[in-house]
């Protein structure tokens, strides 16, 4: 029998995403969302025990057969100070796809979104880049 989904760990996707593979893919999603009337990413914070609950990042494109959904806990005190899970469902049936440790997509979506939007909006003669709040 197999099982109802899949779980992908950190070291799981560490090792099998190659980050540089996702620019073009991530530039033609921003190009697509951008075109769009309707928002779908917003989200919803819960206060917890110093920190919170957010439930945020509705992820959905028509390109795509799927959506997903971040779930994260946030306590400023904890190490790490985020931890959570992302949540890929099959658009057409709402079955549960595969689920992954948040933190580091996160991150490499944040990088990735960050030098893209860098190269779209440098001037073509720039030669210096000052980088200021680089999260985790």
């Amino acid at each position: 029998m197999r099982s109802p989904f899949l779980f992908l760990n950190r070291t799981t996707v560490t090792k099998n995403l190659d980050p540089r593979a996702l620019v073009e893919a991530l530039g033609d999603a921003f190009e697509e969302h951008s075109g769009r009337s309707e928002r779908t990413s917003a989200g919803l914070d819960f206060p917890i025990w110093g920190g919170s609950l957010s439930c945020s990042r509705l992820g959905m494109t028509p390109s795509i057969p799927a959506y997903s959904l971040k779930l994260e806990g946030k306590l400023p005190g904890g190490n790490p100070a985020i931890s959570g899970l992302i949540h890929l469902y099959d658009r057409s049936s709402g079955q549960l796809l595969p689920q992954s440790e948040s933190s580091y997509l996160s991150a490499v979506s944040s990088a990735l979104s960050a030098a893209l939007a860098t190269d779209l909006m440098a001037a073509p003669t720039a030669r210096n880049l000052a980088v200021v709040g680089t999260g985790t």
